[in-house]
């Protein structure tokens, strides 16, 4: 039997982008900098005590969870069926990583806790605030997992073209 190591790594990568952060948004507040990783299935805060600052939905991260999930399972799945019906999983594998991230990134351009906040806090910023009182800095950003998730629906698609068509 054939494998398809392309979809296998695929399918490694989806998965290990579960155990890393997909975003990142620190705020600088005299001196002391404020972070919170957001993973697919939860919000994480490298300083203790500031968790419950913000409270971020859940239901776009759930999806993402599902889809990304869903999608290493179907790659390694379809890595390991030939013919057309492996093309057909492999490239719903795809599909179904890259609608993860997308989900992700749609769902928090519109979390409440962003758009909500003053001044709202965009999904890829870096800014200098100022308030007579005092003033802070908020950077936001995509991180390691997102990325990797990326880079598994780019490989879930390649591999479609490394796909075996015959036993052997």
């Amino acid at each position: 039997m054939k494998v398809n190591v392309i979809g296998v790594a695929s399918a490694i990568i989806a998965f290990a982008s579960l155990a890393l952060p997909w975003w990142t948004m620190t705020i600088s507040l005299l001196e002391t900098p404020l972070s919170w990783d957001m993973y697919t299935w939860g919000v994480r805060s490298p300083t203790e005590g500031d968790a419950l600052l913000f409270d971020f939905a859940d239901s776009y991260r759930y999806a993402a969870l599902a889809f990304i999930v869903v999608g290493a399972i179907l790659g390694l799945a379809g890595s390991v069926t030939v013919r057309r019906r492996g093309w057909t999983i492999l490239a719903t594998s795809g599909i179904s990583i890259i609608l993860a991230a997308i989900i992700f990134v749609a769902g928090l351009a519109t979390d409440p806790a962003l758009t909500g906040a003053t001044p709202p806090i965009g999904i890829f910023e870096s800014k200098e605030i100022s308030i007579p009182e005092f003033s802070y800095s908020i950077s936001t950003y995509f991180n390691i997992g997102f990325f990797l998730a990326i880079t598994a629906a780019i490989l879930a698609s390649i591999s479609l073209l490394r796909q075996p068509t015959a036993l052997s």
